[in-house]
């Protein structure tokens, strides 16, 4: 059980030395992903990513199969809608407790503030991304399918 944890204390430790260079920028994609997801909010940055990975599975799926069934193109187009809405409350949801906390606290700095609402912008964003990603790939099964 001790040797859990100390395996864990320092994946921790050197995930964190890994994560920033001296000056300050992430030394990899990879790692400024993960920093942009946590940062969003992992309630509804990590569900878009699953949505992501669901949307680009049916569409290989669709593109091995000899035709395009308008069931998945319905399916893609009705879950490409819902993590738009999924953005959106995540911004909403945002908005309102970086509001709530402005509302505490007595002269707040327009850096401050700023940096608050920059992240109440990335699930619509990764979200916005979702959707025309999807939609493209819902034109181009439609353009491939032979009716």
């Amino acid at each position: 059980m001790e040797w859990l944890i100390i395996e864990a204390v320092s994946r921790i430790v050197i995930f964190e030395t890994k994560l920033s260079d001296t000056f300050g920028r992430y030394k990899s994609l990879k790692l400024q992903i993960m920093h942009l997801l946590n940062e969003g909010g992992a309630f509804f940055m990590y569900p878009i990513v699953f949505i992501f990975i669901i949307l680009i599975v049916l569409f290989v799926k669709e593109l091995v199969s000899k035709r395009a069934s308008k069931k998945t193109i319905s399916l893609m187009s009705s879950i490409s809608l819902f993590v738009l809405a999924w953005g959106a409350l995540g911004q909403v949801m945002g908005l309102i407790e970086a509001f709530d906390t402005i509302e505490g606290i007595e002269g707040v700095s327009i850096n401050i503030l700023a940096h608050g609402l920059k992240f109440t912008f990335l699930p619509v964003l990764f979200s916005l991304f979702t959707f025309l990603v999807a939609r493209g790939c819902i034109i181009f099964l439609q353009w491939r399918r032979k009716d």
